[in-house]
């Protein structure tokens, strides 16, 4: 009898401290999670990659997140096109850290500490299952706007030159007399 009192009393100990390591997050080091993140691939594949397969902007995948003790702040593009930002009320567990907004679990990043990445899945409404691994650091969001913008506009340009260049025999044709006749 004694003896069956020790052993549920040394199990009880080992839940106990089970569930006091869980409570308290754990071997995570917050110091080392706590700063500047960045997605750097999304299913294995980089921001740019991942963005041409969907046929979309690399800006429109990109995103940028700030960990601090109490909060995580989530930087991405919106659908009109400026910079926006959330803040999400962070919780940290076992091997991670978790985003809440209003009681709602939106984000739940697992650190992986030998890589020193962050990686966190997303369900889209269709079931598909996309995992983004986070870096350190920060991606210019404001310039992947600019370069998409910029691209837009060469495109545009690119194929108005094309149109004309056609209809005259060809742009660089042309430019080689008339920088003939200057001389």
């Amino acid at each position: 009898m004694k003896k069956t009192i020790k052993v549920m009393a040394a199990i009880m100990l080992v839940a106990a401290m089970v569930l006091g390591i869980a409570a308290c997050g754990g071997g995570l080091d917050m110091n080392k999670i706590k700063g500047e993140w960045t997605i750097t691939s999304i299913n294995g594949q980089t921001v740019a990659e991942y963005a041409a397969s969907k046929g979309a902007a690399a800006y429109q995948c990109a995103a940028n997140y700030t960990i601090t003790d109490d909060k995580i702040i989530a930087s991405g593009v919106g659908a009109d096109g400026n910079i926006a930002t959330s803040e999400f009320v962070l919780k940290k567990n076992a091997d991670g850290v978790e985003g809440y907004l209003n009681d709602t679990l939106v984000l739940s990043f697992i650190y992986d500490a030998k890589a020193d990445k962050i990686n966190y899945g997303v369900e889209t409404p269709d079931g598909t299952r996309i995992t983004n691994v986070l870096t350190k650091g920060t991606t210019d969001l404001q310039a992947l706007l600019n370069e998409a913008a910029g691209g837009a506009a060469q495109a545009q340009e690119g194929g108005e030159a094309q149109e004309g260049g056609a209809e005259e025999g060809g742009a660089e044709e042309g430019g080689a007399e008339e920088g003939g006749e200057e001389e």
